[in-house]
C-alpha cells in the first residue's frame, strides 16, 4: 500500500502590523492569490488529500481557506476535512513525524499545512537519498511551497525518516 504525505507551507503573510502577535499575522494579497492558485494546481494534478492537518495561526487558516477555494474551482466538492491543531505551530520535524504517524490508517493521504523551517527540515528528512527535487527544497522552501512524498507502507505508524520518495515539488512561481 502507498501513503502520500503532502507538506504545504503557508502562503505569504503580512508584516505590516507590528502590533500583531506572530500567530495573528494575516496573508498578503499575494499570499491569498498564491493559496488559490496552489489549490487549483493541486486539484488539476489529482493531489487532493483525504485530510488536512493545519496549524491554528491566522496565516495557515487563511491559506487553507484560499487553498479550498482553488480546489473547489477545479473540483467542486473536493475540499478535504481539516483538523486545526495548535501543536503544529512551532512544531519541529520530530513533532511533525509523530503527528504524521498518528494519521488514521484508512486514509491513504494527508496534508500538513504549517510553517518553516520545520516543514523544510521535515521534507528533507523523509525521502531516501538525494536528487534534484531534494536539492530544490534544500535551496529554498518558499511560502506556499508544496512537497509530495510517497511511502510504500501499510500503516502511517511505519513512516520513518529516509523511508519515502519525494515525487514532486511545486512552488507558486512554477505556475507562472
Amino acid at each position: 500500500m502507498t501513503k502520500t504525505l503532502y507538506l504545504l507551507r503557508h502562503a505569504k503573510s503580512a508584516w505590516s502590523k507590528p502590533h500583531l502577535a506572530d500567530a495573528e499575522r494575516p496573508l498578503t494579497a499575494r499570499g491569498r492569490k498564491a493559496g488559490t492558485r496552489m489549490g487549483k494546481a493541486i486539484a488539476r494534478r489529482g493531489w487532493v488529500p483525504e485530510l488536512v492537518l493545519c496549524s491554528t495561526t491566522a496565516r495557515t487558516r487563511e491559506t487553507f481557506k484560499h487553498l479550498a477555494k482553488g480546489l473547489e474551482k477545479v473540483m467542486p466538492g473536493a475540499t478535504p476535512p481539516v483538523a486545526f491543531e495548535d501543536g503544529l505551530y512551532l512544531a519541529d520535524a520530530d513533532a511533525l513525524l509523530a503527528r504524521s504517524r498518528a494519521v488514521g490508517d484508512p486514509l491513504a493521504s494527508a496534508l500538513i499545512l504549517g510553517h518553516n523551517t520545520c516543514l523544510q527540515d521535515f521534507a528533507l528528512a523523509l525521502p531516501a537519498g538525494g536528487g534534484p527535487l531534494v536539492d530544490k527544497i534544500a535551496a529554498k522552501f518558499p511560502t506556499a511551497a508544496l512537497a509530495v512524498i510517497r511511502f510504500d507502507i501499510e500503516s502511517w505508524r511505519d513512516l520513518v525518516p529516509g523511508g519515502g520518495c519525494l515525487t514532486d515539488v511545486l512552488y507558486p512561481r512554477d505556475l507562472d
